[in-house]
């Protein structure tokens, strides 16, 4: 009895042995399998990780708020001048013939109307470089007549409720003349009717300035053409049709805002980025040196100093700072040297800092290479004196 309870004892502590070691194994597979998967995970957390750091940050395009304001003006512009669809051009004996023509009219001193009538005409059945001389000799007998041709407005001015008559019609397109022309059926006075309608068939809009009346040429119908021109005479003629919709002075004063005239400087700017020095880059060059000088000083009655104290006003000293923030920007390094300028003065535009400040503008006649045979050439062809061929 003793030894079967001895073996009963014996039976009980090997099933307790065997249970103790059964129950460690089991939670030593469970602890296992636990650090296994937390170890997976977090493999697979730096695995994601890695995945994460590895895949291309997203790019965020910084947008220039001046810039991005500039070209929202500049597009309003391009928005006016729509481009008329290109044919191809005739052969190249017949594209001469156009030329030719076109000298010939222009040598024998022929009216606008016949100037104009024949650009309308030749225009498109020239090649770029043909065109471009086409158009030279176009734009420059039109300007000679219309130093002459406005004789034949005198007459009308001269009436007593003339003024009130055109100022009335001119009002409702805030006095952008260009707007009656183009326009012209809405004009209800008749005789104010067919003086715009007479320029207009002359290549002409009607306008007024310092109390006299006078015939401008309408670049729109140059700039719309500009399809059919090289590049660099297609920026000019953009350049200027901008002119012909908004004139940046009149009477001696600006008549648009600062923001408008640094716009249009910023544009020509971006022009000539890609400059190589041919006569209508030169010409646009020109043009940018100078909207610099009425940028950065002003004009007679709308310097950009106060007359008081000849202090920079605070409207400027703002725009000047907006065009800083340019990047890449020739424009924004002549600004911001003009800044340090005037900034050694107490921003205080005396006499003598113009003077140095008129020096400085000629920074640009030395970056695009202008000789003042270039200067001479540009102004000979505006003011309808000669056209300079390549």
């Amino acid at each position: 009895m003793k030894k079967q309870y001895i073996y009963k004892t014996a039976f009980y502590m090997m099933l307790i042995v065997i249970g103790t070691l059964f129950l460690y194994g089991c939670q030593s597979k469970e602890s296992q399998e636990v650090n296994e998967e937390a170890a997976s995970v977090e493999a697979s957390q730096e695995s994601q990780q890695d995945e994460n750091l590895e895949k291309p940050q997203l790019e965020v395009e910084v947008v220039n708020v001046v810039e991005k304001k500039y070209e929202d003006i500049l597009a309003t512009y391009m928005n006016a001048l729509p481009i008329k669809q290109s044919d191809e051009p005739v052969s190249s004996d017949e594209q001469k013939i156009w030329v030719a023509d076109m000298k010939a009219l222009y040598n024998e001193k022929g009216t606008s109307k016949a100037i104009y009538d024949l650009y309308k005409n030749g225009i498109s059945k020239l090649a770029p470089k043909e065109a471009d001389l086409f158009t030279a000799y176009a734009i420059s007998g039109m300007r000679r007549n219309s130093f002459e041709d406005y004789v034949a407005l005198e007459s009308y001015a001269l009436q007593t409720d003339f003024w009130d008559r055109f100022y009335k019609e001119a009002e409702r397109y805030d006095y952008k003349y260009i707007k009656l022309s183009q326009n012209v059926e809405d004009i209800e006075d008749t005789e104010i009717k067919t003086l715009v309608i007479e320029a207009k068939d002359q290549g002409y809009y009607l306008a007024s300035g310092e109390g006299m009346m006078f015939y401008l040429v309408d670049f729109t119908e140059f700039a719309r053409n500009r399809d059919y021109n090289t590049e660099p005479m297609r920026d000019l003629l953009i350049t200027l049709a901008m002119d012909t919709l908004e004139p940046i002075a009149a009477d001696g004063g600006f008549i648009v805002s600062g923001d408008i005239i640094a716009a249009r400087t910023y544009g020509m700017g971006k022009m000539l980025e890609d400059y190589e020095g041919t006569r209508y880059e030169k010409y646009m060059a020109i043009r940018f040196k100078d909207h610099m000088s009425m940028l950065l000083m002003g004009i007679d009655n709308s310097p950009t100093y106060n007359f008081e104290d000849q202090r920079l006003k605070e409207d400027s000293l703002k725009i000047f700072k907006e065009i800083q923030t340019l990047e890449d920007s020739y424009m924004a390094e002549l600004v911001t040297e003009f800044m340090d300028l005037i900034s050694n003065n107490d921003n205080i535009l005396d006499e003598a800092v113009r003077t140095e400040a008129y020096e400085m503008l000629n920074k640009i006649d030395e970056k695009y290479n202008l000789t003042l045979e270039d200067i001479s050439s540009f102004g000979t062809w505006m003011s309808g004196l000669g056209v300079e061929e390549e």
